[in-house]
């Protein structure tokens, strides 16, 4: 009932376990993620035909796994990126620490000129595959799959012509003075001591007040005077997001979060759907989920100049983050993750 495919991604590790394997290794989870890092930066270089050189800042994230060296180290020995790179390394920030990265980017590019920033998300699944008999940590294996997304942000006037996107806002919202949605999701050991992700029966209550207090603070930046009029004049109304934006980028926590979103916010079926494709191709990818969803908008060509995208996560701690973009031109890109299943 989870939402996902039976043709999502799971590293060798894990499949292996089929064979009576009942324990992964640090190099198992290390091949994992050397994979998904190293391919995804490459075909963005390849893509927007930038010099590893010419990258200025690299920002990493991923929540539940943290070697040493980091994974932005990884990238700059990899990729041979120059002495003075700065380097950050997003841990234990949940599956919205791509919008972390994001704001992290923003405010980094507004202090520092003519720079380049790569944002790079990854959750590993080899290390934090849960081989217990918990069912609040069983969850996670129904849900949680391989992936992995790169983006590159750029203040620098010569890359104007070539963005897709300008970031317009960001809104981070963060619950962690509230005792139950600090403690509703985390990684832990269950009474058996066999290591895991939990989530608490509460987490969707707890989703849905920091929904609350993020869009509370996002919608006078976004809504239409027409739609703040309206919250003026009636403190109960629900103001209407599809007056601000033309797509919706859903974090693909499960297709019951999805569901709640869909009807929280008021959004037809089809402003939902592209998440929950997302979700049933590729499961929950963690921080790259919604970038995955920003790919099936641009492969099927539904990304206009001047539309307005929301971009909206969820993690533990307990926090829910935007971003707001918009689209400078057409977008229709074809990605290798979108294309037929062979």
């Amino acid at each position: 009932r989870s939402g996902v495919g039976d043709a999502t991604g799971l590293s060798d590790a894990i499949l292996r376990m089929k064979d009576g394997a009942i324990k992964t290794t640090l190099k198992d989870a290390m091949d994992e993620t050397e994979m998904v890092l190293y391919d995804i930066v490459e075909t963005l270089l390849r893509q927007t035909a930038v010099d590893p050189a010419d990258i200025d800042v690299v920002i990493t994230s991923c929540s539940c796994f943290a070697p040493t060296p980091s994974m932005a180290a990884m990238l700059v020995n990899r990729f041979k990126m120059r002495r003075d790179v700065l380097t950050y390394s997003m841990a234990g920030m949940g599956c919205s620490s791509s919008l972390v990265c994001i704001d992290l980017a923003k405010h980094l590019l507004q202090a520092l000129p003519n720079k380049r920033v790569l944002v790079v998300n990854h959750e590993n699944i080899t290390n934090n595959w849960y081989v217990g008999n918990d069912r609040s940590m069983l969850v996670v294996n129904c849900l949680f799959r391989l992936g992995g997304a790169a983006a590159l942000m750029s203040n620098r006037a010569a890359d104007a012509k070539a963005a897709k996107y300008e970031l317009t806002h960001t809104v981070r919202t963060h619950l962690g003075c509230e005792d139950d949605a600090f403690g509703c999701m985390g990684n832990g050991e269950d009474k058996d001591g066999v290591m895991g992700v939990f989530l608490r029966k509460n987490v969707v209550a707890v989703a849905g007040r920091a929904l609350k207090a993020n869009i509370t603070r996002l919608a006078p930046m976004v809504l239409p005077w027409s739609e703040l009029v309206k919250c003026a004049r009636d403190k109960s109304y629900a103001p209407d997001f599809k007056a601000a934006f033309n797509h919706f980028l859903l974090h693909t926590g499960g297709r019951g979060v999805i569901d709640e979103l869909e009807a929280a916010l008021n959004l037809s079926p089809a402003l939902a759907q592209p998440s929950k494709d997302t979700l049933e191709r590729f499961g929950n990818t963690s921080a790259a989920s919604t970038w995955y969803i920003l790919a099936n908008l641009e492969h099927a060509g539904s990304v206009k100049k001047g539309d307005k995208i929301w971009q909206l996560g969820f993690g533990g701690g307990f926090k829910c983050n935007s971003a707001v973009w918009r689209a400078r031109r057409n977008v229709h890109q074809a990605h290798d993750c979108w294309q037929p299943y062979e």
